[in-house]
């Protein structure tokens, strides 16, 4: 999922599903990371990672990437039953 202005986020699947993540990025560098928080009712997390600049992310993209996030990543556990 890509827009304007170097934003971008790739989701990134792992066989276990506790580590299943979208990583969000600026001009290819990480920004911050959505992840499922599997041990606590499946609840998204945002983890904002350090850097040297504060980065001001687009409100509505951000908000189609996390209902993105919370489609896939329950449609992966549906699928999984």
């Amino acid at each position: 999922m890509a827009i304007g202005k170097g934003w971008s986020a790739d989701f990134c699947y792992s066989p276990d599903p506790d580590y299943d993540t979208i990583d969000i990025q600026y001009d290819d560098k990480d920004v911050a990371t959505i992840r499922k928080d599997n041990n606590d009712g499946g609840k998204l997390i945002i983890d904002w990672l350090k850097s040297e600049k504060d980065y001001t992310i687009p409100f509505n993209w951000f908000v189609e990437l996390l209902q993105e996030a919370k489609n896939k990543f329950s449609g992966e556990k549906e699928a999984k039953k």
